[in-house]
């Protein structure tokens, strides 16, 4: 991820973030900008859960904003910011799922 100046100029990298913390597909992923300009934000795979990240605009390293730790969550949609930056919003689901056997239900 690269910042550059409004009008031009060369750009300089903010962070660099691997294809596979990139949930569901690489191009759908969207940081957002917080209404005040200082922040992006963005969710990310840790493992088998997803994380929203954020990173200040000014170049600071980015940071973890949740730690869902082994739990199965997804980041749903994309995140939101209210209108004075103090707020972030996510659409979060716990996933799980169960391999079941039916026996004798065909013969």
């Amino acid at each position: 991820m690269c910042s550059a100046a409004i009008g031009g100029g060369s750009s300089s990298i903010m962070a660099r973030i691997s294809s596979a913390r990139v949930p569901l597909r690489r191009d759908l992923f969207q940081p957002f900008l917080s209404p005040d300009g200082r922040w992006l934000a963005a969710p990310l795979t840790d493992g088998a859960t997803s994380n929203v990240w954020l990173w200040p605009t000014s170049g600071e390293p980015m940071r973890a904003l949740t730690d869902f730790g082994d739990r199965p969550i997804t980041i749903a949609r994309s995140v939101s910011w209210s209108a004075d930056s103090r707020h972030l919003y996510a659409a979060v689901a716990e996933t799980e799922s169960d391999v079941v056997l039916w026996d004798g239900l065909i013969s």
